[in-house]
């Protein structure tokens, strides 16, 4: 992590609370990336053992189309016009989606929602320690700017507003910095 003291000496960092709340984040964030990736190599190979749902288009004759979620379903057999095949193909993605999680949970021992809990709620309690944190330093309050403006963390519940605001800041606290 760049060095933000402007002036103030490096033991700010461990005087002020933001610097660990920042390694906090980081660490729950390598957490679940290594998790994630467990469970991505988990269904990517049930995916691969499991056929694919290939089935006639509805809307577009003599197209056949690989199902790979449920909105693609409504798509090609809209409910309201062809209500048998709509229910058809619910019933084989069902199937397939049942027969991997089915493999995933033999992998990795668990559902992936269940094997991703932990991480995530880690990553969420990171998350909102450092929105709530107030730092005590120039350098802390640099440091969470330029950091959470890189670091971009995901927030479900405000996906643009927030880090369009500490982007600019982040700008801000570097061009600070390089004049420091």
């Amino acid at each position: 992590m760049p060095d933000f003291s402007i002036g103030v000496p490096c033991q700010s960092q461990s005087l002020d609370p933001v610097f660990a709340a920042i390694e906090a984040h980081k660490a729950a964030q390598a957490a679940c990336e290594r998790k994630w990736a467990v469970g991505r190599r988990a269904q990517d190979e049930a995916s691969s053992v499991i056929p694919d749902v290939v089935v006639p288009n509805m809307k577009q004759p003599g197209e056949v189309v690989t199902l790979r979620d449920y909105y693609r379903i409504e798509d090609i057999a809209p409910r309201d016009e062809f209500p048998e095949q709509y229910s058809q193909y619910r019933r084989l993605f069902d199937k397939r989606c049942a027969d991997v999680s089915a493999i995933v949970r033999s992998k990795i021992g668990a559902d992936l929602d269940d094997y991703y809990e932990d991480v995530h709620d880690q990553l969420f309690d990171a998350l909102e320690a450092l929105r709530e944190i107030t730092p005590t330093t120039a350098s802390g309050l640099l440091a969470l700017i330029v950091y959470v403006a890189d670091a971009k963390p995901e927030d479900p519940h405000d996906p643009e507003g927030l880090w369009q605001f500490i982007t600019s800041l982040s700008k801000a606290a570097k061009a600070l910095q390089v004049q420091a």
